[in-house]
């Protein structure tokens, strides 16, 4: 870089002097001139000076006390010091206190002078070029530290996402525990041990909450991929274009916010299993990419130019039906005869009722030690009710309802009130469409939700706490409907 001249500063009480200084050197700098120290300091103040000279004997005080404040104040400006007083002392003096770049004697000698101040704009170039790195260094530094702050954030989120990544890698790994001994389970169990020695696709088909999850699990934990990752995706969580982020991964740059390499899913599973959850919800688009995978094994980062290969068993589930979403064109016909290849169907929990007393048994174990809540008995009514039960929610509506069902239950035993109320709402939608009198329809009513709760008037769990009734005013109530009481049955 070409630095301009800077301007040089003579002071001298002497107007010859410096006229003859002027003259002489103009055609080489850029001179500028003043006859007292006030003066030379407010040129100072207006204009930037390189390099300052000034005579040692000046009226209202001496140069190496000009000098000496110029170096406090204008610490880049170099300075130079001239007299016809070559005295050691004055010499040591201007080094110690003004800090002078260089002493001359007068007379001075044309080519001497031209060479120290040549010199001296040199050094202020120097000094200039120092005080810019300088600067220029303090804002990398700043810049750094604010990049560092914003690396320390994404490693805290990275570290984050690797133990949610871990986890779900490590969840349940190789120990599966199956329940339901009923015919319907035992073949999906058979079909299980068949596949899962196999690198096959798998596709688990059942309704939602059935146990699509743990079967892949399963297929995983007894395959010779046990010991490699499982990971797991729920393609109806995320759109198109993040599943392709989350899969295949991202390389540095390629969007707004792709600040560094990202491996995608498909990268972590490599030797292991990928569980691609509720596939049937997965868009049209990425599909293809997603075949391309199955029929190659390679696919690109997002903004990569180099296929990456995997070795990965493809395991996917869906609670739809998949042949009509390619009648609808959902689905690509070419991609579920990619993954119809071993099909499992699960299932729902109403057409395997002989599972349910000891999938109740499970969920009392496992909420009883998680709550901290005692229940030790399940009556043959409540049983009944469970058994009576639709499930519309599977597995996973059964387990939701032992869970609130412990927190409620009191004195040891398993209270259902939440199946209770709707087998009393039930009833009462039943009365109505029998277009009974108001009196008889009041009897009906009472006698249904006394049977629900075995007879039970009063307490808790009763008959009288479900109709919101004191329990004199049911039992009055009765008599005046002519109910006759009978004995609960024992539990």
């Amino acid at each position: 870089m070409n630095l301009p001249n800077p301007n040089i500063l003579y002071l001298d009480d002497e107007e010859d002097n410096l006229t003859v200084f002027k003259s002489t050197f103009r055609q080489k700098f850029n001179v500028l001139t003043a006859t007292t120290a006030q003066a030379a300091m407010s040129l100072l103040q207006q204009v930037p000076v390189g390099v300052v000279l000034s005579d040692f004997r000046l009226r209202e005080t001496t140069g190496i006390d000009f000098l000496k404040t110029v170096s406090e104040l204008y610490p880049n400006t170099v300075r130079i010091l001239i007299s016809a007083y070559g005295e050691k002392e004055t010499v040591i003096r201007s080094i110690n206190e003004a800090k002078v770049f260089s002493f001359i004697t007068k007379p001075w000698d044309k080519e001497d002078i031209e060479r120290v101040i040549s010199s001296a704009v040199n050094l202020y170039h120097l000094k200039f070029k120092n005080e810019e790195l300088i600067t220029n260094l303090t804002m990398t530094i700043d810049e750094l530290t604010i990049a560092n702050k914003e690396i320390k954030v994404l490693k805290a989120k990275l570290q984050k996402e690797n133990e949610y990544l871990r986890r779900e890698i490590d969840n349940n790994r190789g120990s599966i525990e199956w329940i339901g001994a009923g015919e319907k389970m035992q073949l999906v169990k058979q079909k299980v041990s068949q596949v899962a020695k196999l690198n096959t696709v798998v596709l688990i088909k059942g309704e939602t909450g059935t146990g699509k999850d743990l079967v892949a699990r399963s297929i995983h934990a007894f395959s010779n991929r046990a010991a490699a990752p499982f990971v797991t995706l729920n393609c109806s969580a995320l759109p198109g274009n993040l599943i392709e982020s989350e899969l295949f991964g991202f390389e540095k740059g390629s969007f707004t916010g792709a600040l560094n390499n990202k491996e995608g899913l498909f990268e972590l599973a490599d030797g292991g299993t990928i569980f691609l959850d509720e596939i049937g919800e997965m868009s049209i688009e990425f599909q293809a990419k997603l075949l391309r995978v199955l029929q190659n094994g390679e696919f690109y980062r997002i903004g990569g130019l180099k296929p990456i290969n995997v070795d990965v068993r493809i395991i996917a589930a869906t609670n739809r039906d998949l042949e009509d979403s390619m009648n609808t064109g959902r689905f690509r016909t070419d991609l579920f005869y990619r993954l119809n290849i071993f099909p499992i169907s699960l299932p729902p929990l109403r057409e395997r009722q002989e599972d349910i007393p000891e999938l109740v048994k499970h969920f009392l174990d496992k909420f009883q030690k998680k709550l901290g809540i005692e229940v030790t008995s399940v009556s043959d009514r409540v049983m009944k009710m469970l058994l009576n039960h639709s499930w519309p929610g599977n597995i996973r509506e059964l387990e939701g309802l032992i869970e609130r069902s412990v927190i409620l239950s009191a004195n040891g035993e398993l209270n259902l009130h939440e199946l209770s109320a709707e087998r009393a709402e039930e009833s009462n939608n039943n009365l109505l469409k029998q277009r009974l009198s108001f009196i008889d329809m009041q009897r009906e009513y009472i006698i249904q939700v006394l049977n629900s709760v075995n007879w039970k008037i009063s307490g808790k769990g009763s008959a009288a706490e479900i109709l919101q009734l004191n329990h004199n005013t049911l039992r009055s109530t009765m008599t005046r409907l002519r109910i006759n009481v009978k004995v609960p049955d024992s539990q």
